[in-house]
Protein backbone atom coordinates (compact mmCIF):
# COMPACT_ATOMS: atom_id res chain seq x y z
CA UNK A 1 0.00 0.00 0.00
CA UNK A 2 2.76 2.33 0.75
CA UNK A 3 3.76 2.50 -2.89
CA UNK A 4 0.35 3.24 -4.08
CA UNK A 5 0.83 6.18 -2.01
CA UNK A 6 4.30 6.87 -3.25
CA UNK A 7 2.45 7.06 -6.71
CA UNK A 8 0.29 9.81 -5.59
CA UNK A 9 2.52 12.04 -4.79
CA UNK A 10 3.20 13.01 -8.09
CA UNK A 11 -0.36 14.26 -8.11
CA UNK A 12 -1.96 12.27 -11.16
CA UNK A 13 -3.91 10.16 -8.76
CA UNK A 14 -7.67 11.02 -8.83
CA UNK A 15 -9.47 11.83 -5.87
CA UNK A 16 -11.91 8.72 -5.90
CA UNK A 17 -8.70 6.33 -5.76
CA UNK A 18 -7.32 8.40 -3.22
CA UNK A 19 -10.23 8.10 -1.08
CA UNK A 20 -10.16 4.60 -1.08
CA UNK A 21 -6.28 4.17 -0.42
CA UNK A 22 -7.15 6.12 2.50
CA UNK A 23 -10.33 4.44 3.54
CA UNK A 24 -8.24 1.42 3.63
CA UNK A 25 -5.34 2.79 5.34
CA UNK A 26 -7.18 3.69 8.65
CA UNK A 27 -8.54 0.46 9.33
CA UNK A 28 -5.21 -1.37 8.37
CA UNK A 29 -3.52 1.35 10.77
CA UNK A 30 -0.93 1.82 8.04
CA UNK A 31 0.22 5.45 9.56
CA UNK A 32 2.51 6.32 6.84
CA UNK A 33 -0.03 5.81 4.11
CA UNK A 34 -2.42 7.65 6.34
CA UNK A 35 -0.17 10.83 6.42
CA UNK A 36 0.50 11.21 2.66
CA UNK A 37 -3.10 10.46 1.52
CA UNK A 38 -4.60 12.87 3.98
CA UNK A 39 -2.26 15.45 3.44
CA UNK A 40 -2.68 15.06 -0.84
CA UNK A 41 -6.74 14.86 0.21
CA UNK A 42 -6.97 17.97 2.48
CA UNK A 43 -7.80 20.17 -0.42
CA UNK A 44 -10.75 18.10 -1.14
CA UNK A 45 -12.70 17.39 1.83
CA UNK A 46 -15.51 19.15 1.32
CA UNK A 47 -15.87 16.78 -1.68
CA UNK A 48 -18.44 13.46 -2.12
CA UNK A 49 -17.10 10.48 -4.22
CA UNK A 50 -19.39 8.03 -5.79
CA UNK A 51 -17.00 5.73 -8.26
CA UNK A 52 -18.04 2.64 -6.61
CA UNK A 53 -19.90 3.84 -3.42
CA UNK A 54 -20.89 7.01 -2.06
CA UNK A 55 -18.24 8.34 0.46
CA UNK A 56 -17.51 12.09 2.10
CA UNK A 57 -13.64 12.56 1.61
CA UNK A 58 -14.32 14.38 5.00
CA UNK A 59 -15.36 11.40 6.77
CA UNK A 60 -12.33 9.30 5.72
CA UNK A 61 -9.94 12.10 6.17
CA UNK A 62 -11.74 12.23 9.91
CA UNK A 63 -10.54 8.60 10.07
CA UNK A 64 -7.07 9.16 9.26
CA UNK A 65 -6.42 12.44 11.35
CA UNK A 66 -7.74 10.03 14.28
CA UNK A 67 -5.66 7.58 13.64
CA UNK A 68 -2.72 9.86 13.52
CA UNK A 69 -3.83 10.83 16.93
CA UNK A 70 -5.42 14.44 15.73
CA UNK A 71 -8.51 14.06 17.44
CA UNK A 72 -9.58 17.35 17.22
CA UNK A 73 -9.07 17.74 13.55
CA UNK A 74 -11.12 14.25 13.22
CA UNK A 75 -13.81 15.45 14.97
CA UNK A 76 -13.77 18.85 12.66
CA UNK A 77 -13.64 16.25 9.66
CA UNK A 78 -16.22 14.19 11.01
CA UNK A 79 -18.51 16.82 11.43
CA UNK A 80 -17.53 18.75 7.97
CA UNK A 81 -18.53 14.88 6.53
CA UNK A 82 -21.94 15.18 8.60
CA UNK A 83 -22.74 18.63 7.44
CA UNK A 84 -21.93 17.58 3.35
CA UNK A 85 -24.04 13.59 4.22
CA UNK A 86 -27.13 16.00 5.71
CA UNK A 87 -26.70 18.50 2.78
CA UNK A 88 -27.70 15.95 -0.34
CA UNK A 89 -29.78 13.57 2.06
CA UNK A 90 -27.46 10.01 2.02
CA UNK A 91 -28.36 8.78 4.91
CA UNK A 92 -25.44 5.54 5.22
CA UNK A 93 -22.89 8.33 5.57
CA UNK A 94 -25.22 10.41 7.78
CA UNK A 95 -25.19 7.20 9.90
CA UNK A 96 -21.15 6.55 9.37
CA UNK A 97 -20.09 10.20 10.25
CA UNK A 98 -22.43 10.14 13.56
CA UNK A 99 -20.92 6.93 14.65
CA UNK A 100 -17.45 7.97 13.77
CA UNK A 101 -17.54 11.24 15.55
CA UNK A 102 -19.37 9.40 18.89
CA UNK A 103 -16.92 7.21 18.76
CA UNK A 104 -13.86 9.78 18.57
CA UNK A 105 -15.88 11.84 21.18
CA UNK A 106 -16.19 8.70 23.81
CA UNK A 107 -12.32 8.01 22.87
CA UNK A 108 -11.18 12.18 23.02
CA UNK A 109 -13.16 14.88 24.80
CA UNK A 110 -14.97 13.01 27.28
CA UNK A 111 -16.76 16.03 28.44
CA UNK A 112 -18.70 15.67 25.22
CA UNK A 113 -20.52 12.25 26.33
CA UNK A 114 -23.67 13.73 25.92
CA UNK A 115 -23.34 14.76 22.54
CA UNK A 116 -21.89 11.40 21.91
CA UNK A 117 -24.39 9.47 22.96
CA UNK A 118 -26.94 12.03 20.69
CA UNK A 119 -24.61 10.67 17.72
CA UNK A 120 -24.89 7.15 18.72
CA UNK A 121 -28.43 7.01 19.11
CA UNK A 122 -29.19 8.51 15.80
CA UNK A 123 -26.89 6.03 14.04
CA UNK A 124 -28.03 2.99 15.82
CA UNK A 125 -31.55 3.96 14.72
CA UNK A 126 -30.90 4.30 11.17
CA UNK A 127 -28.31 1.62 10.43
CA UNK A 128 -30.85 -0.85 11.74
CA UNK A 129 -33.31 0.72 9.05
CA UNK A 130 -31.07 0.30 6.75
CA UNK A 131 -30.33 -3.00 7.54
CA UNK A 132 -26.68 -1.86 8.08
CA UNK A 133 -25.13 -4.90 10.35
CA UNK A 134 -22.16 -4.68 10.50
CA UNK A 135 -22.34 -1.03 11.66
CA UNK A 136 -24.52 -2.62 14.08
CA UNK A 137 -21.70 -4.87 15.47
CA UNK A 138 -19.01 -2.02 15.70
CA UNK A 139 -17.99 -1.75 19.22
CA UNK A 140 -19.32 1.33 20.47
CA UNK A 141 -23.07 0.26 19.14
CA UNK A 142 -22.66 -2.70 20.99
CA UNK A 143 -21.35 -1.01 23.84
CA UNK A 144 -24.33 1.57 23.98
CA UNK A 145 -26.97 -1.04 23.31
CA UNK A 146 -25.26 -3.31 26.34
CA UNK A 147 -25.65 -0.45 28.48
CA UNK A 148 -29.00 1.33 27.14
CA UNK A 149 -31.63 -1.44 26.40
CA UNK A 150 -34.30 1.28 26.96
CA UNK A 151 -33.39 3.38 23.81
CA UNK A 152 -32.65 0.51 21.79
CA UNK A 153 -36.81 0.11 20.66
CA UNK A 154 -36.87 0.84 16.98
CA UNK A 155 -40.21 -0.34 15.05
CA UNK A 156 -41.26 -2.13 18.02
CA UNK A 157 -38.21 -4.04 17.64
CA UNK A 158 -35.21 -4.39 20.04
CA UNK A 159 -31.97 -3.74 18.40
CA UNK A 160 -30.34 -5.83 20.58
CA UNK A 161 -31.68 -8.69 18.78
CA UNK A 162 -29.58 -8.34 15.50
CA UNK A 163 -25.86 -8.01 17.71
CA UNK A 164 -24.26 -11.41 18.29
CA UNK A 165 -24.78 -13.73 21.18
CA UNK A 166 -20.85 -12.97 22.45
CA UNK A 167 -21.29 -9.09 22.37
CA UNK A 168 -24.78 -9.18 24.41
CA UNK A 169 -22.84 -9.82 27.76
CA UNK A 170 -20.84 -5.59 27.42
CA UNK A 171 -21.38 -3.87 30.44
CA UNK A 172 -20.98 -0.45 31.16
Amino acid sequence: MADEASDAEGGLTPAWLLTRLLETASPLEDRAVAAVVSFRLANSADLATADLVFTCVARQLGGAAALLGNSDEAAAYLQQALDIASSVQFCPEIALAQLELAELLVAHHRGRRGEAQSYLDSAAIEFDAMNMQPSLNRPAVVFYLGANPINCIYNGRCLKAYIPEQFKRVSP
